[in-house]
């Protein structure tokens, strides 16, 4: 029902004696309209005790029912418990059939008042302006109603030009162009619950959350910004986007603008009103000709479209350019992008399309990423903390898509996607908790250093305050490689434990790489396994895996296990492996290959110089198809050491290392010693020949050392010793006895120590001493036995490694010496046997004679001295002694 009075009025009735309503009415002087609400029962309201839902006032207004117009040329002021008008010159077009209005008009509006989400329950009906709701001209359309038994319910829109402004509190939106679409059930807006429009969407708490800009780049300093009026942090650019369009409910909104209002029913449903019963647009043609800013926090918000939709409480402002809205917050930096939607229920923002954040507001000219920046091209995702139903600014969730990239002083970061999470702190800030670089992420800083991987996970802490952050964990996963200060690796997987040392920095505690890992550093050393777990505060990294090696230029060590001890310079292969070398040679020489294998472990301290096999170990030293060295042991030690290199006229002086001795053992449980074996072949053998032998060593003993630096080789125990000469010089064949050349094979055993000089090429033996020597051209043997044995063995061709498995040149035998050849047997103190030579010099000791004993007669012959040509069987003595024979 709708109650009018005025000081003056005229009024033409179509029926006689006024009876039924007025067709044609104009009221004047103090006209009061005011709206009432019909009855529960469905009697008339009393205008003098009930409440009306609003009110309105002017000086003049005209009506005519059979046109359906209401006019009110002068001023007019309604008010409502929920919304206030202000403004002249009025037309209203309405239907009473339909029971809406056609047509609202008005030529100026000096404001229109509500107050967003109060209950629409009438409690008084002032004159004066009061709060209202978004149903801002519901008044205008309830003052040509009548009550309905049905709900009658219209869409309108509403359009507004030229300096549109609406404010709230510190609060206001200004633009060009207002556009408006109602809903209107029974000519108000319909008191709806938000479940029944549209339920909550709860934060995804399923997704890891988007960073900073810095929080990838640099995780140490990332943090997410304090509320408006916290000091910025120094090195976090922006990192969630600006809310002053956040309205808050309990404040009223008053819109102001220069030009005519229209409003007017839509022919169809609207799509702006598919989800809200109250939707604001406002435009501008200029770019940035829409700003919403707030003075309390120095926020703003510009493009050229802002939408708002008041059920829903959603949202969006944009631009038609790819970067033309931006939401800057003071402290917290710049959000760019071409639409920002925002809907204040869930408190979840969205950017379609490409978007950017940056400390500052950036300058869009060239490609280049800003220092502090945030840049995606796909969408952008921010969830922010809701407390007691209203939006605060504290992110709590990001989810930025599309070749994201970021950059700070630190460095720069890009992926695929990005996700982060963070707490609150308080009630007006927030730290970074867990950041997730998926798809080609990209990590690089100002160094040069850099990590790629198909995904990055960065944990973080608090760090040294609050809302300070430290890094907890990195995880990097898929196609893994990165590289820093010359070092780089590759790996499926790497994980590392983060902490902060003594001055503050960020530090590692402990790293894990697991699938495919290789790692190199800028000495040249490479390593590869399967899994590698390293503590870098005890110092020590583990590689594991089949294929675990370490490789420096052509040497190569393998084990399934290797431990490296950094501060010790120390590693250990804690499994059965092998060591491969390999020496490029020189003036067209054939490569050398070397390889040391073990079963049980290898140690190599390069602090000590000092490299340990143990277990089986085996060595082999090959250089192309002309020599081959092997050793087979228990245990053998390397010695290393530093080596000066005098300066020339092309280098300054330098050291280098080489090995100075090497320590051999064998298993005495076992009854397996050391063996050592060096063989020389034939040089420019014929293609597809077998390799033909020329000279080998063999040298057998419990306990081997050689001492390179000094070119001596040492048994301190029992062993044998054998040397061949089968050079290609080979004489032909003799029919006498030792009357050809003296190569052959040499056997000596020993049952107390042997001392080789390798450079001299004699070898001296103690105890229980026997040779053996065959000639390769006769077949004749010398055999001789005694207490101590000095002999000399060199090469034609002498070497650095064949220097010792030439041809037995001399031999001298001292104490009880027994030697047999030609048939014959010899006693005496001391022996010198010249096997170049074919003779035999012996002497007597402790006044016993030389005796020589025909094996054939059995005729002894004794002589204090004797000289024996073994090839012609001559001999000369001296001083001989009679000697008696059985008969």
């Amino acid at each position: 029902m709708v109650y009018i009075e005025a000081d003056t009025g005229r009024a033409a009735f179509a029926e006689e004696g006024a009876k039924g309503r007025p067709e044609e009415a104009t009221l004047e002087g103090n006209v009061v309209l005011k709206l009432f609400a019909k009855r529960a029962d469905g009697s008339r309201p009393d205008p003098t005790k009930d409440t009306a839902i609003y009110s309105a006032s002017m000086q003049e207004l005209r009506f005519d029912s059979a046109l359906g117009r209401i006019t009110i040329p002068g001023q007019a002021l309604i008010a409502g418990n929920t919304a206030s008008f202000k403004g002249s010159g009025i037309t209203v077009l309405f239907s009473e059939v339909a029971e809406r209005v056609e047509l609202l008009r008005v030529d100026h509006t000096d404001y229109i008042e509500f107050l967003p989400g109060t209950p629409r329950v009438a409690t008084a009906a002032p004159i004066t302006p009061l709060p209202t709701n978004p149903s801002v001209l519901a008044t205008l359309f309830a003052i040509a109603q009548t009550s309905t038994a049905a709900p009658n319910e219209v869409e309108y829109k509403l359009t507004a030009s030229s300096d549109v402004r609406i404010q709230q509190a510190q609060s206001s939106i200004t633009g060009e162009r207002l556009e408006g679409w109602l809903r209107m059930v029974d000519n108000q807006l319909p008191d709806r619950t938000r479940s029944m429009l549209e339920p909550t969407k709860p934060a995804r708490k399923s997704q890891p959350s988007a960073p900073t800009a810095d929080s990838a780049a640099a995780p140490a300093s990332a943090t997410a910004p304090a509320a408006p009026q916290a000091t910025p942090q120094p090195t976090t650019p922006a990192t969630q986007p600006a809310l002053p369009v956040a309205l808050p409910a309990d404040q009223p909104v008053r819109i102001t603008f220069a030009g005519p209002l229209e409003v007017a029913p839509l022919k169809s449903t609207s799509t702006e009103l598919r989800n809200n019963d109250a939707f604001l647009r406002i435009t501008a043609s200029a770019p940035g000709g829409v700003l919403a800013t707030d003075q309390t926090s120095g926020a703003h918000a510009a493009g050229t479209l802002l939408e708002y939709g008041a059920t829903r409480r959603d949202v969006a402002i944009g631009s038609a350019d790819p970067f033309g809205a931006s939401l800057t917050m003071p402290g917290s930096g710049v959000l760019i992008a071409q639409r920002v939607e925002l809907s204040m229920l869930s408190g979840s923002a969205r950017v379609r399309g490409a978007g950017l954040l940056a400390q500052q507001d950036p300058l869009l000219t060239t490609p280049d990423l800003p220092d502090r920046a945030l840049r995606w091209s796909q969408s952008g995702e921010f969830d922010f903390v809701m407390r007691d139903g209203q939006l605060t600014q504290q992110l709590s969730r990001a989810l930025l898509v599309g070749d994201v990239r970021a950059s700070d002083p630190s460095g720069e970061f890009s992926a695929q996607q990005l996700q982060a999470e963070f707490v609150p702190i308080g009630t007006d800030s927030t730290r970074i908790a867990r950041a997730l670089l998926a798809g080609n992420a990209h990590a690089k800083g100002k160094d040069g250093s850099f990590l790629d991987a198909d995904a990055i996970d960065v944990k973080f802490n608090q760090g040294k305050s609050p809302t300070d952050v430290a890094p907890r964990r990195i995880v990097a996963s898929g196609h893994v490689s990165g590289e820093r200060a010359g070092d780089s690796i590759t790996t499926e997987s790497l994980a590392a434990d983060l902490g902060q040392d003594e001055s503050g920095a960020t530090v590692a505690t402990f790293i894990e790489s697991r699938g495919g890992l290789v790692f190199r550093n800028a000495d040249g050393i490479q390593a590869a396994a399967n899994t590698m777990t390293a503590d870098p505060i005890a110092k020590i990294v583990d590689l594991s895996g089949p294929d675990t090696t370490i490789t420096r230029g052509e040497s190569v060590i393998a084990g399934s296990h290797i431990r490296l001890f950094s501060d010790e310079r120390r590693m250990d292969v804690l499994t059965p492996g092998s060591f491969t070398h390999r020496e490029p040679g020189k003036d067209g020489k054939p490569d050398t290959h070397a390889k040391v294998s073990w079963w049980r472990s290898m140690s190599f301290n390069d602090g000590l110089g000092r490299v340990e096999c143990i277990g089986t170990a085996h060595a082999e030293i090959i250089t192309g198809e002309i020599a081959k060295d092997t050793v087979d042991a228990e245990r053998v030690v390397v010695h290393i050491a530093d080596v000066e290199v005098p300066a020339t006229d092309t280098k300054p002086a330098s050291t280098s290392r080489t090995v100075s001795r090497v320590d051999a053992d064998g298993d005495a449980a076992s009854n397996r010693p050391v063996k050592i074996e060096v063989r020389r072949y034939a040089e420019n053998a014929a293609p597809g020949t077998e390799r033909r032998l020329e000279q080998l060593l063999y040298l057998e003993g419990q306990r081997v050392v050689a001492d390179i630096a000094a070119s001596t080789l040492s048994v301190p125990v029992a062993g044998k010793l054998l040397t061949v000469d089968r050079r290609d010089e080979t004489p032909a064949p003799s029919d006498k006895p030792f009357s050809g050349d003296a190569r052959g094979d040499a056997l000596f055993r020993w049952n107390g120590s042997l001392l080789m000089d390798q450079k001299q090429g004699q070898i001296r033996m103690l105890d229980s001493v026997r040779l053996d020597h065959r000639r390769v051209t006769d077949g004749s043997r010398v055999e001789l036995e005694c207490n101590a044995l000095t002999a000399t063995v060199l090469a034609d061709r002498p070497t650095e490694t064949t220097t010792a498995s030439g041809q037995l040149k001399k031999a001298i035998a001292e104490g009880r010496v027994w030697m047999r050849a030609q048939g014959r047997e010899l006693t005496a103190g001391e022996v010198a046997y010249d096997a170049t030579g074919s003779t035999v010099t012996a002497a007597g000791e402790s006044g016993q004679p030389v005796t020589l004993m025909d094996l054939k007669t059995r005729a002894p012959f004794a002589a204090k001295w004797l000289s024996w040509n073994i090839a012609t069987d001559r001999f000369e003595a001296l001083q001989t002694q009679p000697i008696i024979v059985p008969h």
